[in-house]
């Protein structure tokens, strides 16, 4: 049976704040990331189960597909991950290690550097943790 998914829409009307941390992968720095890359994906199968989690080979194939790859960052490694594909976004982790409100920040921060003025995602309908977050983030359900 297909899970329900929860679409949401948000129109960027202002700027955010930047985040310390943040790195932007795409095709031309995919190699000089390759082990964060590698060490976010460990953390989301260390806290997760998820059958369609994403592998290093996956990651190659999005940033040449043209699908950017955020990565959340301090001085003891990753934080989290989000990707986006043109005006949507997905993927969406957060190490349970982060500060208070890090989560909003970090999505915000990474809504800074998407060259779209209306932007998409969803939730899976059980995953309310997800739907909070995309709210907090200022995404309307539609």
């Amino acid at each position: 049976m297909p899970e329900n998914k929860v679409w949401y829409e948000m129109v960027k009307t202002e700027e955010f704040e930047d985040i310390p941390g943040l790195i932007i992968v795409n095709t031309k720095n995919f190699d000089s990331y390759f082990s964060l890359i590698e060490e976010t994906i460990d953390a989301f199968n260390y806290l997760h189960r998820w059958n369609e989690m994403w592998d290093i080979n996956d990651a190659r194939a999005r940033v040449e597909d043209k699908h950017v790859l955020y990565l959340g960052t301090d001085k003891e490694g990753i934080l989290a991950h989000l990707w986006s594909e043109k005006n949507y976004l997905y993927n969406v982790f957060v190490h349970p290690r982060r500060k208070d409100n890090y989560s909003v920040k970090f999505c915000k921060a990474c809504i800074n550097h998407i060259n779209y003025k209306k932007l998409s995602l969803y939730c899976d309908e059980w995953n309310r943790k997800s739907q909070l977050l995309a709210e907090r983030i200022g995404f309307n359900k539609i």
